[in-house]
């Protein structure tokens, strides 16, 4: 009985060129509309300040009131007579309970400051000490005025009750001046604002005090609300 053998053709060169060209250009398509669909996402998620930008002062602040619970990420540079200084921060607030990590260049924490309303409590270098306040405890170890109970709202570029405020035309807060008990006369100035999840938020905040002389400069890369 004969026997039958299969024989297998190659293609033809130019069939196998055009074979992967046309394999590439499909990847490369599916990867572009999937790097599309991602910038979409961010456009939404993160819109930057024009000329065109106007809100409604008072529904912008009852939003922020209602942030009660958020998280920044970034870097707080502080200036003295004495010295200057910077300290990566991550901040995390929930209503009333502040969690506040300061970290340097490399990561290492340097300090951690909780703070609630049955008082605070800050550790570094391996020791935990209290107070009835973060900012006593955070200017016991760094010599740094911190006023982190107004901070929550300041942050935001929300004025508390009495504070003074100046606006850009838009509508966003560009300075406050602190009227409150023991606020010990802070003015703070905004700018770098984005729209992050439909809120418009300052992403560099700085605070001024001349009686203190002291200086705090925020830079906020990231807020998460």
């Amino acid at each position: 009985m004969p026997l039958h053998s299969s024989k297998y053709t190659v293609p033809p060169l130019n069939l196998l060129l055009v074979g992967r060209v046309a394999r590439r250009f499909l990847s490369l398509s599916v990867f572009a509309l999937l790097l599309s669909a991602c910038q979409s996402v961010s456009q939404r998620q993160t819109e930057e300040l024009s000329d065109k930008t106007l809100i409604n002062q008072d529904l912008h602040f009852e939003s922020l009131k209602a942030i009660e619970s958020w998280k920044i990420a970034g870097k707080l540079g502080v200036i003295t007579p004495e010295k200057r200084t910077s300290v990566y921060l991550n901040w995390a607030q929930n209503k009333d309970e502040s969690d506040i990590k300061m970290t340097n260049i490399l990561g290492v924490q340097l300090a951690r400051v909780r703070d609630n309303k049955n008082g605070a409590e800050l550790e570094s270098d391996g020791k935990v000490i209290s107070d009835s306040s973060a900012e006593g405890l955070i200017y016991q170890i760094t010599g740094w005025f911190l006023p982190v109970s107004q901070l929550k709202y300041w942050i935001k570029a929300l004025p508390t009750q009495n504070d003074q405020f100046d606006s850009f035309e838009s509508g966003l807060v560009s300075s406050i001046n602190a009227d409150c008990i023991n606020c010990d006369v802070w003015e703070i100035s905004y700018d770098n604002y984005k729209q992050i999840n439909g809120q418009w938020l300052p992403h560099k905040v700085r605070l001024s005090n001349d009686t203190l002389e002291t200086r705090l400069n925020f830079t906020i890369s990231k807020w998460m609300f």
